[in-house]
């Protein structure tokens, strides 16, 4: 009896423990899809994201820009479904060392967007007209992606030109050479192997970080960007981007050290 008294009061001593902790996890609009947004990391506080790719979260989290375009939601999932170019912007401006990882998919069954093309995205990203302001300029971007050269930032297009390159570049900003010249940003690093293109239907696990003047994206476990930057962006927005494309993406989540 007494042993059966003690492991009851030993049950409700931690019960009792949880209950003071749990609700601040647990409570607020995105409780359903993190439990506590920070957690302790050799003593360093990392603070991570909520991916809200919910109809209900996704205009607080997230800014849009395009034109032809349609948004579809499965539980944590998004799927973006383009006809032309296309951004899609955390509302949240990260500094510092930072870690983005996510899953995307760019599907291929044969429906009418269906194309094997540019999983995309930027990060660092500014504008140096108005470097308060990323979202000043969003309705002449319009996902129109000459526009985007208009922004300092690091880019990565994944399977771009009908899949069949994969480069990372870095954006200064300078879209008078463009649009005078077409001078593009130089192509730091380039593969055309098949090994490093598009997978149809394919679920990749995408990780990109930024750490002082080291650059770095892996794909499925990958590093196939090492760069490193003497000058490096230190702070700024993440975009997906595509364009004539479906897309999915989850599992979003970005963390700062």
């Amino acid at each position: 009896m007494n042993d059966t008294f003690c492991k009851i009061n030993r049950i409700k001593i931690i019960f009792s423990f949880l209950l003071l902790f749990l609700p601040d996890c647990l409570s607020g609009p995105n409780a359903q899809q993190t439990i506590c947004g920070e957690k302790l990391t050799h003593g360093l506080i990392v603070a991570t994201d909520t991916a809200a790719f919910h109809p209900d979260l996704f205009d607080t989290y997230w800014t849009v820009e395009g034109q032809e375009y349609e948004l579809r939601f499965w539980g944590d999932t998004i799927e973006v479904e383009v006809i032309k170019g296309f951004a899609m912007w955390r509302n949240k401006k990260y500094s510092g060392h930072i870690e983005i990882n996510y899953k995307a998919c760019v599907m291929d069954e044969g429906l009418p967007n269906d194309r094997l093309s540019d999983l995309n995205c930027f990060w660092m990203a500014q504008d140096p007209l108005y470097p308060d302001d990323l979202f000043k300029r969003q309705a002449w971007r319009a996902g129109i992606f000459d526009h985007y050269y208009t922004l300092k930032q690091y880019y990565m297009g994944y399977g771009g030109n009908y899949n069949t390159t994969t480069r990372f570049r870095k954006y200064d900003g300078d879209f008078e050479a463009f649009r005078t010249n077409k001078t593009r940003p130089a192509i730091l690093t380039e593969y055309a192997d098949k090994e490093h293109l598009l997978k149809p239907n394919h679920w990749y696990n995408i990780r990109i970080v930024c750490e002082g003047k080291q650059i770095k994206y892996y794909m499925d476990g990958e590093l196939i960007v090492d760069y490193t930057d003497e000058t490096p962006y230190t702070s700024g927005y993440f975009g997906f981007r595509t364009t004539k494309a479906r897309v999915r993406v989850t599992g979003f989540n970005v963390k700062q050290y």
